[in-house]
């Protein structure tokens, strides 16, 4: 049976996928022998993560503008990172050992 990448993104915080998001490109970046082309990139997914958190702090002291922006922000790192996801699921064709890595 092959071993499928679950991200629960859908239950961690905004700072939880942020944290998830630099774990996933050190991860990939110390495994390129296996993951060597990443789609997204992840230059795209540190990018994400990096306006995610900086529209998570402007909507700390922010009203709903803010809020809002941080919104959309974090569904596009959630796209991203599921997009990642996928990617390393079929790099791996399966295999946990490999979706671990990642």
């Amino acid at each position: 049976m092959k071993a499928k990448v679950n991200l629960g993104l859908a239950q961690l915080s905004v700072v939880a996928k942020i944290e998830k998001a630099r774990q996933f490109v050190v991860a990939i970046t110390n495994n390129v022998s296996i993951f060597a082309t990443p789609h997204p990139t992840l230059v795209s997914i540190g990018d994400a993560a990096d306006a995610l958190e900086l529209a998570y702090n402007n909507a700390t002291d922010g009203g709903k503008s803010a809020t809002a922006i941080m919104h959309t922000k974090e569904a596009a790192l959630d796209d991203l990172l599921t997009k990642l996801g996928h990617y390393v699921e079929d790099t791996s064709s399966g295999n946990a050992d490999s979706i671990l890595l990642a």
